[in-house]
């Protein structure tokens, strides 16, 4: 297993994926018109491409994320945080967000939020 790295080394890795990325850092807000699949396969590869442990691939996604969904992601990852679980484990984040990402096609999870999700 690959040493995570700090806080600091991990937002600046990521502000330099955000910087020099092609075609484009890979935000996400949700929208019908995103493939939260393909998505997914731009995190995973840039975390790889930039050696970020898996371990943190959860916090790189979370980076990307646009709007109300970072928003509840953000709130789900220091609930995590603060019931002792360090990193969220990328295969429970995934299902995590696609659920979300379901409610959030048929809602305005812009103007509302959504207190705990099934993790």
């Amino acid at each position: 297993m690959a040493t995570p790295l700090s806080s600091d080394m991990l937002n600046l890795w990521l502000a330099f994926w955000r910087m020099v990325a092609h075609p484009g850092p890979p935000f996400f807000e949700g929208l019908p018109s995103e493939d939260l699949l393909a998505w997914f396969q731009r995190v995973e590869s840039g975390c790889r491409d930039l050696q970020i442990p898996e371990l943190q691939w959860a916090d790189a996604a979370i980076f990307f994320l646009i709007g109300g969904l970072r928003k509840v992601m953000a709130g789900q990852k220091r609930q995590l945080s603060t019931s002792g679980v360090t990193y969220w484990r990328w295969e429970l984040f995934k299902a995590a967000l696609t659920r979300l990402h379901g409610l959030y096609l048929y809602s305005n999870l812009s103007r509302c939020t959504i207190p705990t999700l099934i993790l």
